[in-house]
């Protein structure tokens, strides 16, 4: 048996020529597509060729997956335009048609989202309408998509029609003469009929009367204003001059337990909230900023402790500074530094740190997660990327740990993890390393065969949950997808 050797991955090199691992398709696709903004630019460039091609491979082999990831992305991750890429991209290969049906419902996840599909799917195989060798087919919606579009309409009101029945390219009307849904009935007929009953919304408030203190003041009587929507336009309202009294009032929905659970939003839009504010006035602030931290422990708040010793580092180099999205200022470098924060506040015995060109560990965090998350983020330890040094300070100093999380790009290099993982499996060998990635590009800095270092992908605090799972159980993130099931 000295002649078998154990496989240890594929080694390549990352965006910056450090050691790296090619990893199986299914794990590049679920590493990929969790900390995916589509068609948003990331520090080291645009990833949906390798998206595409990556779907294929797993097609290949596996074809439900890709649709099960969609529905898990939309659901647990609330992720929509990468869902419904996902959903769009399976209609058009072969081995995923039979899946498509099962599982559009479950994708489906707001009224809107039946003219995205179709939308996209449009626009991945129709753009270049002048081109005589694209065969007119490609143009045609796929009959599983037709069929699984029709299917959940049922999961709507009234309301939700009316709300997101809007002047696109594709409108509700368009759908049922594409799809013909045959239920509900009745609202198929209003929608036909344009009899849909105008809901009373925000958004049809600040359309017909404009950003004014009477609008939002109104908005907020009403109880009609959603949570997403508070969050969104704090700037809005204070710009608008809403009284303290209203202040209050939004400030006390926003800190809501039941309100903020029912939300859904990451954590990480509440420190995005407090860091885009252009809110001035004391008052405001200090109550915006009390408001914020306490939706974002609510948010968190049922998440169960990790035991032991864990080493917690965020990833603050370079290309950990690119904006997620073109219209947000929020960076991997901060979600790195919420999470570190909150990993600290969640284990039993932390110690958390940050690493770039050299490494810092920060002796004596609060547990209060936004001053926290301030604190780390504004450690300085250069823009270079060398992660290695995570591990190579537990060696130099003999600690010992039951886990290290890393959050990081894993566009590291100066070094190399795997090695200072081998020399630390002498203090404790049974240690996990988890490589957690904000910004995927497909491969890891890893063996995605060394059983002591775990992959997972993604900007929500059911990261940790999964690592509590993954201790009592051995899952990984590729099992957990593979045991979701549809919704509808």
């Amino acid at each position: 048996m000295k002649f078998v050797k154990k496989p240890t991955g594929i080694k390549t090199t990352n965006k910056e020529g450090g050691e790296s691992f090619k990893l199986p398709a299914i794990k590049k696709l679920t590493q990929i597509v969790p900390t995916l903004l589509m068609f948003e630019p990331k520090y080291y460039g645009d990833v949906t060729k390798v998206l595409n091609t990556t779907i294929d491979n797993v097609a290949k082999t596996d074809p439900e997956f890709i649709l099960k990831l969609a529905g898990y992305t939309r659901n647990n991750m609330y992720l929509r335009t990468v869902s419904m890429y996902l959903l769009a991209k399976a209609a058009s290969i072969p081995n995923c048609k039979p899946y498509v049906r099962k599982w559009a419902p479950t994708i489906i996840g707001r009224a809107d989202e039946l003219y995205e599909a179709i939308s996209c799917h449009r626009s991945m195989f129709s753009e270049r309408k002048n081109d005589k060798t694209r065969s007119d087919k490609k143009l045609k919606l796929p009959n599983s998509l037709k069929k699984g579009i029709a299917d959940s309409f049922t999961k709507f009101d009234e309301y939700q029609f009316a709300k997101y029945n809007r002047k696109v390219d594709v409108t509700l009307k368009d759908v049922i003469l594409l799809t013909h849904p045959s239920k509900p009935s009745k609202l198929i007929k209003k929608i036909l009929d344009n009899k849909l009953k105008i809901p009373y919304t925000w958004e049809t408030e600040l359309s017909a009367k404009r950003n004014t203190q009477a609008v939002w003041e109104k908005l907020i009587d009403s109880g009609k204003l959603p949570y997403m929507a508070m969050i969104r336009n704090i700037n809005n309202m204070d710009k608008a001059g809403i009284d303290n009294v209203h202040w209050t009032k939004v400030m006390d929905k926003i800190s809501n337990p039941e309100l903020v659970k029912k939300s859904r939003q990451l954590p990480f839009r509440f420190y995005s909230v407090i860091k885009n504010t252009t809110v001035s006035d004391p008052f405001k602030h200090r109550e915006l900023q009390h408001a914020l931290n306490k939706a974002l422990n609510v948010s968190v708040e049922n998440l169960t402790k990790l035991p032991g010793r864990t080493f917690a580092v965020a990833d603050t180099s370079g290309s950990m500074r690119c904006g997620i999205s073109g219209r947000s200022k929020m960076s991997p470098l901060e979600i790195a530094s919420l999470m570190t924060a909150m990993t600290n506040k969640f284990s039993d015995n932390a110690i958390s740190g940050v690493f770039g060109t050299s490494l810092k560990v920060i002796p004596s965090l609060s547990r209060d997660i936004l001053k926290d998350t301030e604190t780390i983020a504004q450690t300085n330890v250069g823009w270079s990327t060398n992660g290695y040094l995570t591990l190579k300070y537990l060696n130099d100093q003999h600690i010992d740990c039951d886990r290290v999380i890393i959050y990081t790009d894993e566009e590291l290099y100066g070094g190399s993890i795997s090695c200072e993982l081998t020399k630390y499996k002498k203090i404790n060998p049974n240690i996990k390393v988890y490589i957690v990635n904000l910004s995927g590009y497909g491969d890891s800095c890893v063996s995605p065969h060394n059983k002591n270092a775990i992959t997972i992908s993604g900007w929500s605090e059911k990261i940790l949950e999964f690592i509590s799972l993954h201790e009592k159980g051995g899952q990984s993130f590729v099992n957990m997808i593979e045991e979701y099931s549809p919704k509808y």
